[in-house]
């Protein structure tokens, strides 16, 4: 499980081992923010949400609005 930490050792894990797995995820299916944060060792989907828009500059909602446009 990895812990709340906004530092760029967390934020590089995030980005080379959940990254490209939750957006998939994300587009892919209707699981719940929380149910995919959980798959990839985030317990709280809100601060999934906030990750994701720190490294893709878009929420989880507006992610997969996003993709379900194209």
């Amino acid at each position: 499980m990895y812990a709340k930490d906004d530092g760029n050792e967390f934020r590089s894990i995030f980005e080379s081992l959940s990254s490209i797995e939750s957006k998939k995820w994300l587009a892919e299916t209707k699981e719940t923010v929380e149910a995919i944060a959980k798959r990839i060792g985030i317990e709280d989907g809100a601060y999934f949400s906030r990750l994701l828009k720190k490294v893709e500059g878009v929420t989880s909602a507006e992610y997969r609005r996003m993709v379900h446009r194209m």
